[in-house]
């Protein structure tokens, strides 16, 4: 067929004339053809018709608003859907397409509204709520309270239910505006546009799941209780009896017009905290040795020296206690006396 084309396309140009001028119909394929588009029309109008006629109780089920985490996301996105359901009722009108995406984010905001009082409006406390809050219909159909002498979105709040999530996203949005403070400041916000119903417990609630204010407000992290001063630290007695030693920066003195290294060793005392300052050359292990003898000799031997185990002080160490260690009692040879014959 795609090559020879239909069979009626091979007949004489006249007899086609003459079968369509004695009332036969055309060809199957155009008429299956013509039924198909006619379909397919009559399902576009009977979904038309039920989108506009239920929009608003149903947009919870063309949007699924727990996908969305900020309000404002969730009101672009339906201003979105609700300008490309505009743009192909209208068959790509050029006003629709310069039409700004702002009308729209105002009409998706009053079908939310709608939508989230739809919920509220089938439970039984509505009767005691329109007594309570003064409820009434406004001109586009928005529930609102009546309230005092203010400007008319505070004066006539929209009330708001607590269980849909809508309302959730309008308080954490709230609560981005008043810069994540306190619940009285994030429920003035709120007043001033909404009235939701046990508002409070709802809105700490919410602000208690906050990250940001939660990574601000908690405590941080709590260290450890230091552990209790060493024996030596709280031991009274002479100054220098339990000593710490250690080795200061370099210090550049001018000797015979060339600048030379030198070094400090700090010793401190461990219970006073008293400073005893000596000048050495170099950091060589015989250097320390003999800043150590100076010390000792100014302030006295100590019981106990800490450092904190540098080269100089470990091979000091060792140089010390080899130079000062006794002999072992193995070691002693003790040589038998000889008898004497008398």
């Amino acid at each position: 067929m795609w090559f020879t084309g239909p069979e009626w396309l091979k007949t004489n140009q006249c007899t086609r004339r003459s079968t369509y001028a004695n009332g036969r119909n055309p060809a199957e394929d155009a008429i299956k053809e013509l039924k198909v588009k006619e379909r397919m029309k009559k399902t576009a109008e009977i979904t038309h018709l039920n989108i506009t006629t239920n929009y608003e109780q149903v947009m919870s089920k063309i949007i699924e608003s727990e996908r969305f985490g900020c309000l404002n996301k969730l009101l672009r996105t339906t201003a979105i859907v609700l300008k490309v359901v505009d743009l192909f009722k209208s068959k790509g009108d050029l006003r629709i397409k310069e039409k700004p995406l702002t009308d729209y984010i105002l009409e998706a905001e009053e079908l939310w509204l709608k939508d989230v009082q739809h919920c509220l409006m089938s439970k039984d406390k509505t009767k005691n709520w329109e007594r309570e809050f003064g409820l009434y219909k406004d001109e586009r159909g928005i529930i609102r309270c009546g309230d005092a002498d203010l400007t008319q979105t505070q004066k006539h709040p929209a009330i708001l239910n607590t269980k849909h999530y809508v309302t959730s996203l309008i308080v954490k949005d709230s609560h981005e505006r008043v810069k994540h403070n306190a619940v009285k400041s994030t429920l003035t916000e709120i007043r001033s546009k909404y009235w939701i119903v046990r508002r409070r417990r709802f809105v700490r609630k919410l602000i208690h799941r906050c990250a940001i204010c939660r990574r601000i407000e908690e405590n941080g992290y709590i260290p450890p209780d230091p552990p209790a001063l060493p024996a030596f630290r709280t031991t009274k007695d002479h100054p220098f009896t339990f000593t710490g030693v250690d080795f200061a920066e370099p210090l550049y003195v001018k000797q015979s017009n060339k600048m030379e290294k030198t070094y400090l060793v700090l010793y401190t005392c461990a219970v006073s905290r008293a400073v005893h300052l000596d000048l050495v050359n170099d950091m060589s292990t015989e250097a320390f040795i003999r800043s150590l003898k100076r010390f000792t000799a100014r302030r006295g031997i100590p019981k106990e020296v800490k450092s904190d185990n540098g080269k100089r002080c470990k091979a000091a160490s060792r140089q010390l206690s080899s130079s000062v260690r006794l002999p072992r009692s193995e070691e002693i040879s003790i040589r038998p006396k000889k008898k004497l014959d008398l």
